[in-house]
């Protein structure tokens, strides 16, 4: 009977060994296998920030574009506005001059 006993003994420990080392294998690849899932969000995360960034930039660029568009296209109409003006007040001595002469012109008429 002891010699049974040793040979269930010896059977334990190798079905234990065996196990354990099979264990030991399914965690390992679990955690690697977790590893990898959580490294693969990572780089969608990052290759979604970067392109957010990207495209921020781009907005950026557009937006400074638009701006000198505009500060170009106010100096433009202010120029208009300035020559608007002066043709404006040219237009008003004339049209003083011509009822100036126009009343000169009535009461030469009349006399």
């Amino acid at each position: 009977m002891m010699d049974e006993s040793n040979i269930w003994t010896a059977v334990g420990t190798l079905v234990v060994a065996l196990t354990s080392s099979k264990a030991w294998d399914y965690w390992k690849l679990k955690t690697q296998t977790d590893q990898q899932r959580i490294q693969a969000e990572k780089d969608d995360q990052n290759v979604y920030r970067d392109d957010l960034r990207v495209k921020i930039d781009e907005y950026r660029d557009e937006l400074r574009a638009l701006y000198v568009k505009r500060e170009k296209e106010l100096m433009e109409m202010q120029e208009k506005i300035r020559s608007l003006s002066e043709e404006l007040s040219a237009m008003r001595v004339k049209v003083e001059f011509l009822e100036k002469e126009n009343a000169e012109l009535r009461a030469q008429k009349e006399a």
